[in-house]
């Protein structure tokens, strides 16, 4: 069962508010859409929100939304020690509903005279096609989608060169896949890790499934998502 927590709202989305009770399916759905694009609930880096999240969501099946379970396996990556140094959360934001008030009936149109089965003249026609060209030709020219991805890649243990562990992941290559610059970076009592960066071609590139992919490379013990931005 999830712990239970004050009634204090955790703000999701803009729209959207969920009770730190309790996840209905339907609130997984919307945080599955919200972290889509994202690393964190937030900006660029991990805050008490992601940490109410993160308790909120406690055991539930995530089988169906990979954002949330990526989400959830990062937030978790992260030692007590590294989740007491979150910054501090937005304040929750609450959402009023406006009714809009009706039109007066003298201000509503008499449509009696429009003439809504009317044939379409030659310029119409000829405007109509131009419009839906442009739109193809714009669709078409369109760049493709890209978004840049940083991973932590953690090796089993300190004896693990982490120049050779990035050698091993560059070896990966899938079709969208641009592997940018590697270093290493100090994690704690001696224990190193690879934060390594990559461009993927949203459409033709799984990030999820690159993730696996690293985590099957014998010397690693883990890989998650520092970062993930929308280029």
């Amino acid at each position: 069962p999830l712990p239970y927590f004050p009634i204090c709202p955790v703000l999701v989305s803009v729209t959207q508010l969920v009770s730190l009770s309790f996840i209905p399916m339907a609130d997984l759905q919307q945080l599955n859409t919200e972290l889509a694009g994202k690393s964190y609930l937030y900006g660029f880096v991990p805050s008490e929100e992601d940490l109410r999240v993160f308790a909120l969501v406690g055991s539930a099946d995530l089988s169906s939304f990979p954002h949330v379970a990526r989400w959830f396996r990062h937030i978790a990556s992260f030692s007590l020690e590294e989740r007491a140094r979150f910054a501090p959360g937005p304040a929750p934001v609450t959402t009023t509903t406006t009714t809009e008030a009706a039109p007066a009936e003298d201000e509503i149109e008499d449509d009696d005279d429009m003439d809504l089965f009317g044939e379409e003249t030659e310029e119409e026609v000829a405007a109509r096609e131009a419009a839906a060209e442009a739109m193809k030709k714009k669709k078409k020219d369109k760049p493709a989608d890209k978004s840049m991805v940083i991973f932590d890649v953690k090796p089993y243990d300190d004896e693990t060169p982490i120049s050779g562990l990035e050698t091993s992941v560059k070896a990966i290559q899938m079709e969208g896949l641009t592997w940018g610059e590697g270093k290493e970076e100090e994690i704690a009592f001696g224990a190193k890790k690879l934060r390594i960066v990559c461009i993927v071609v949203d459409d033709k590139c799984s990030v999820d499934l690159l993730q696996e992919t690293i985590e099957e490379i014998e010397d690693v013990q883990s890989c998650d998502i520092f970062a993930f931005n929308k280029m």
